[in-house]
């Protein structure tokens, strides 16, 4: 049985995809003994790789290569070119490597967006005649008639697929469109769908000045999250929460993180939802939202995630995070505020 390793970037994406196999794996067509046999553990690329310590380096290298027959990488896009460096180093030369992705989203943060260099940015790569010829006389599917074939030198073209069918959102949505036109760098059609387009999940808004800016911004907040102050129940009011989001470009300027989240409290504040102290509104309060910056593999909390301070009874106020799998569980506050991995 061969020794399959699976593992994502980030601690969440690696959390996501072990639920995601977990729930698979129940309705697996296949007997037990096999279903056994099949490996669940996920980790980050790092554990995968076992940092050391103080150093940019890993254990596992060249002259001491990762114990596996199969190597899984999901969410490859956001993996850098150093570390997919490293990656490639710790394979050992007999063992098959699989990165999964999307070549056009959650580019790396570091330097390289090597998914995409790999795939090609606007092209769909045919196989080559060889390879196609495997596929028909194993399947009886000709590629060919699907796909333009690869007339010059395959190199890694005969191992990338590329999935075509969307299931989040219909093809010929504006949505969709949208889409497309971002990806192909079609900036006129981009915009002329923003402002034309019939699909109410789709709304174009002009540059405002920072003032009126901030003044329709201030309506919509009190509007979209009034109610989250209102509920005592923790996972009405992540799904509160979820329901509306303001995603910003920047950081820092008029219209960055910091420049919209003081406002949002203050104006919170000014409604009564959010209690004052004599130096403005108090730190810590019931339905403040929480967004972890930082992995903590003790606690279970990862980049991304998304929680929100509520009363619990006699305990005071606690943090309470929902998991994929729809469980709600709750972190106390003097722990919570030890970790030092979170940002309102």
């Amino acid at each position: 049985m061969p020794v399959i390793r699976l593992a994502a970037p980030t601690g969440k994406a690696a959390a996501r995809l072990k639920e995601s196999i977990q729930e698979a794996w129940s309705n697996l067509d296949c007997s037990c003994q096999v279903k056994t046999a099949l490996s669940q553990e996920v980790c980050t690329l790092h554990r995968l790789l076992k940092p050391i310590p103080g150093s940019p380096y890993f254990r596992h290298h060249r002259d001491n290569p990762l114990p596996a027959d199969i190597v899984v990488i999901d969410e490859a896009s956001m993996v850098d070119l150093p570390l997919m460096s490293k990656l490639l180093q710790a394979v050992p030369l007999n063992s098959r490597l699989i990165i999964i992705g999307d070549k056009d989203q959650l580019v790396s943060v570091e330097a390289g967006s090597v998914l995409g260099d790999i795939c090609g940015r606007h092209v769909i790569h045919g196989f080559s005649d060889r390879f196609g010829g495997q596929v028909r006389e194993l399947t009886g599917d000709d590629l060919h008639q699907m796909i333009t074939p690869c007339r010059d030198r395959p190199d890694l073209k005969d191992n990338i697929v590329v999935l075509r069918k969307g299931y989040r959102f219909a093809a010929e949505s504006d949505i969709g469109k949208l889409s497309r036109a971002v990806k192909r760098g079609e900036a006129a059609k981009a915009l002329k769908l923003l402002q034309t387009g019939a699909d109410p999940n789709v709304v174009w808004r002009a540059t405002l000045s920072p003032r009126e800016f901030s003044r329709i911004l201030a309506a919509r907040i009190v509007q979209s999250y009034q109610a989250v102050f209102h509920l005592d129940d923790p996972a009405q009011a992540l799904k509160e929460l979820n329901r509306f989001k303001i995603l910003c470009a920047l950081k820092i300027g008029p219209y960055g993180v910091i420049a919209i989240n003081r406002p949002a409290e203050r104006v919170l504040g000014q409604q009564g939802l959010i209690p004052s102290g004599s130096g403005g509104p108090i730190l810590w309060y019931p339905g403040r939202p929480v967004l972890i910056i930082r992995n903590d593999y003790a606690l279970g909390l990862f980049n991304g995630d998304i929680g929100v301070a509520m009363p619990a009874g006699s305990h005071g106020l606690q943090v309470f995070f929902q998991s994929a799998g729809g469980e709600i569980r709750r972190l106390s506050l003097p722990c919570f505020l030890s970790m030092k991995r979170y940002m309102p």
